[in-house]
């Protein structure tokens, strides 16, 4: 199958969600509410990386990438999403599926994928990924919930 597009869904973590996964999680009730508490100066997101084949089905390549941004002010209590953008959540989401490790001119990991997808039944090499398009998609709740993406609406 041939692959004609990669891409990232960007979505954010709200605090419903934190709290779901703290419920769930074996901490002591002091431990979640602490860990709730210190949330609140904080943004999370996270990041699924896909790819788009000819017969317009995706493939999830993975899921276990994010980044989480936080302010902090004199009285302690900032609404982060009051400095976010748009652009700063793409600049940030574009970082965190880069290479940890990796020279810095090599901007993403191709080869990676390539293997990923040849898992998949695709045919992929590094040089053939490198050339396609890769997009960013934003959900729906994060366009709405930023301020500078509402005037991007055709994104």
């Amino acid at each position: 199958m041939t692959i004609v597009r990669l891409g990232i869904f960007v979505d954010y973590i709200s605090q419903d969600d934190y709290w779901q996964h703290l419920a769930r999680s074996a901490l002591p009730p002091k431990d979640v509410t602490e860990a709730l508490d210190e949330s609140r100066n904080t943004v999370s997101f996270r990041i699924d990386e896909f790819a788009v084949l000819g017969d317009g089905r995706e493939i999830s390549l993975r899921g276990d990438r994010g980044f989480t941004l936080s302010v902090s002010g004199p009285s302690g209590r900032v609404d982060p999403w009051r400095f976010l953008s748009l652009e700063d959540v793409e600049h940030d989401a574009r970082c965190a599926v880069m290479p940890d490790d990796d020279p810095p001119d090599d901007v993403h990991h191709w080869a990676w994928l390539a293997e990923r997808l040849r898992a998949n039944g695709c045919e992929a090499t590094p040089e053939r990924l490198k050339s396609l398009p890769y997009e960013i998609r934003f959900s729906d709740r994060l366009r709405v919930r930023l301020p500078a993406a509402r005037g991007h609406a055709g994104d």
